[in-house]
């Protein structure tokens, strides 16, 4: 449990920590992107994970991400679930609104699967979640998930992929693997 105070008003909020070792860690430069599209992505989008603090041990071998507590599941686990079609809808529209946000940031997810994104136990909320591969449009290189890769990825020179379409391709891979069963 967290007090959160803004201004005048302060409220609780569950979060969860993630703890990472970071001594001799070859991802230490991964890991500090991460976290930086984290807090980029919190100022335009309710459908992220919000990070509320970053914590580094005085001994600077551990690191401890505080973040909002979602309380649900990988969307993954809606994959064998039959039931309210019109519910699915709305968290793939909430989904898309996140996206759209990462777009025009100038970013792209870079792995867009089931499995990075959490939905809440009421099945009302859905947020985005990982955010290790995210890259800006301009820089971005090859990288995701296998089965949701855009095949131009694959096929053509990294100056010419649509990089905002290659997460609407792996979208279109998530849509289909959760609502098909």
């Amino acid at each position: 449990m967290l007090v959160d105070s803004i201004g005048e008003n302060e409220r609780e909020v569950d979060v969860a920590i993630k703890e990472i070792e970071i001594s001799g860690n070859a991802n230490a430069k991964a890991l500090k992107q991460e976290i930086e599209n984290m807090y980029l992505v919190k100022s335009c989008s309710p459908y992220a994970v919000e990070v509320y603090d970053v914590i580094t041990t005085t001994t600077g071998d551990k690191l401890y991400i505080v973040m909002e507590f979602l309380d649900g599941a990988e969307m993954i686990k809606l994959k064998n679930k039959k039931g309210n079609d019109n519910a699915l809808i709305s968290l793939y529209k909430q989904l898309m609104l996140g996206l759209k946000c990462f777009h025009d940031l100038g970013m792209i997810h870079g792995d867009i699967k089931p499995q990075n994104v959490m939905i809440s136990k009421d099945y009302k909320t859905a947020k985005w979640i990982d955010f290790g591969l995210m890259c800006s449009i301009a820089t971005c290189q090859p990288r995701g998930t296998p089965n949701y890769l855009d095949p131009q990825i694959l096929t053509k020179p990294t100056s010419q992929v649509d990089w905002k379409a290659t997460d609407i391709w792996s979208f279109g891979c998530l849509v289909y693997t959760v609502s098909s069963g």
